[in-house]
């Protein structure tokens, strides 16, 4: 881009609003709490504006992205250590960033009749502007259901289906007999089924997984045929409760974390293992946006490959590789 652009105004113009109604909101009249609340993300928003206006040359000669903004002070400089403080501007964060500060000024809009009556009308609008000011840094997390935002990450990813089922209460003296310690118990097949008992004293059995990309209705009676096959005990029990979901998986079965731009963080790709890794990896993505950079990065560097076939092939190519799996299963 040409000249200078001010980018580091959209994250500091919420914050500031921020500040000063959470400082002295209390002690302001309330047209000057909406004042402030208002006009941070109306600023905000014209300093993106502003910066679209060039990208896409409406009055003004067209610049290029991305654009970069750095702090002539730097951020940390400890001995030979030197970390920049910079702002980047790319096609994905301009167009999240009108979204952003555009929709976030009318939920402020809003927000004034909404909350003309309620008390701590300022710190209300205090955390709003906060919200803001965390929204101008964007983390990806679709997962499955990401679908054509983002096509260079969907490209690694695959939608898997994966279903549950729930038996009838069994009473403990039976469940017991299932699974003696109450552990939750999984085997060592490529395609594998998992299972524990619940406090009611259920099985809940899951796994088998669904590579076509089809709906399956009869989700219920396919998991408990195959529930029947582990436990034949079980025969005749009724199966009261049946669900699935889609997750995603890469080709090697790793989480896949990484960044779009210096400011645009994704995490995908958990391929069945989320609910141990989704929490780390918010957590990781937070130390990274804070500048702590480490532990994400050795996620980040993780190589992960386009699973092959295109997009239109490599779903049919994905379930003949499975189907070979599934056979060395059976041997």
């Amino acid at each position: 881009m040409n000249g200078t652009f001010n980018i580091w105004l959209i994250p500091l113009l919420p914050f500031a609003g921020f500040l000063l109604n959470g400082v002295l909101g209390s002690r302001m009249p309330k047209w000057l709490v909406t004042t402030v609340a208002l006009l941070a993300p109306l600023a905000a928003f014209g300093v993106v504006l502003n910066a679209a206006r060039s990208v896409f040359g409406i009055g003004v000669p067209t610049s290029s992205l991305p654009y970069i903004e750095t702090c002539p002070m730097g951020w940390i400089n400890i001995g030979a250590l030197h970390i920049d403080f910079s702002f980047v501007l790319d096609q994905l964060s301009l167009v999240m960033l009108l979204v952003i500060t555009g929709v976030g000024f009318l939920i402020h809009i809003y927000s004034v009749g909404y909350m003309s009556h309620e008390e701590g009308y300022a710190r209300y609008f205090s955390f709003l502007n906060l919200f803001l000011f965390f929204m101008t840094v964007l983390v990806l997390a679709g997962n499955a259901w990401l679908g054509q935002t983002v096509p260079e990450l969907q490209r690694k990813l695959m939608t898997v289906g994966t279903y549950i089922i729930a038996t009838e209460p069994l009473g403990e003296q039976r469940a017991r007999q299932l699974i003696a310690n109450n552990a939750a118990v999984c085997d060592t097949n490529w395609i594998l089924d998992y299972f524990r008992r619940s406090s009611d004293h259920r099985l809940l059995f899951g796994g088998r997984v669904n590579y076509s990309g089809v709906d399956l209705r009869a989700v219920g009676p396919a998991t408990a045929k195959r529930m029947r096959k582990v436990f034949p005990q079980l025969a005749g029990t009724r199966i009261e409760y049946a669900w699935g979901c889609l997750l995603d998986i890469t080709l090697n079965r790793a989480p896949h974390f990484g960044r779009l731009s210096p400011n645009v963080y994704f995490l995908q790709g958990f391929s069945g293992h989320g609910i141990a890794l989704a929490g780390m990896g918010g957590e990781l993505a937070a130390e990274a946006i804070a500048g702590i950079n480490e532990r994400f990065d050795v996620f980040a560097r993780l190589p992960h490959r386009e699973f092959p076939g295109g997009m239109g092939l490599r779903r049919p190519t994905l379930a003949l590789a499975m189907l070979w799996y599934r056979l060395r299963d059976l041997l």
